[in-house]
C-alpha cells in the first residue's frame, strides 16, 4: 500500500540465499511480503506450518510448527540455516 515500508535490497538478498541453502529434500515455501518492508517464508501441510522473516537490519526470525513441537528463533542471518529448522522444514 501507500504508507507501507519498501521492501530493502538486503532482506531480498537474504531470502534467497536462505532458500538456495535449503536442502533438495525440502519443499518450496511460498513468499509474501508485508508492510513493514520483510519477506516471508511460508510452508504448511495438514499438520504444520513453518514461517521464516527476513528483515531490514539483517536478522532472520522463524517459527516451526512440527512431531516434536515448536521450534523458534532469532539471529543475525549469516549464510547458514540451522539444523532445528532444517529438521523441522522436512516435515512440510
Amino acid at each position: 500500500g501507500l504508507d507501507s515500508d519498501a521492501i530493502s535490497e538486503e532482506c531480498v538478498d537474504n531470502a534467497l540465499a536462505f532458500l538456495a541453502l535449503l536442502p533438495s529434500d525440502i519443499s518450496m515455501p511460498e513468499a509474501s511480503a508485508s508492510s513493514d518492508g520483510t519477506v516471508d517464508w511460508h510452508w504448511r501441510n495438514e499438520q504444520y506450518a513453518a514461517t521464516v522473516t527476513f528483515f531490514k537490519n539483517g536478522q532472520l526470525a522463524y517459527y516451526a510448527q512440527g512431531d516434536d513441537g515448536v521450534a523458534k528463533d532469532s539471529y543475525k542471518f549469516n549464510g547458514s540455516i540451522p539444523d532445528e529448522l532444517v529438521q523441522y522444514l522436512r516435515q512440510l
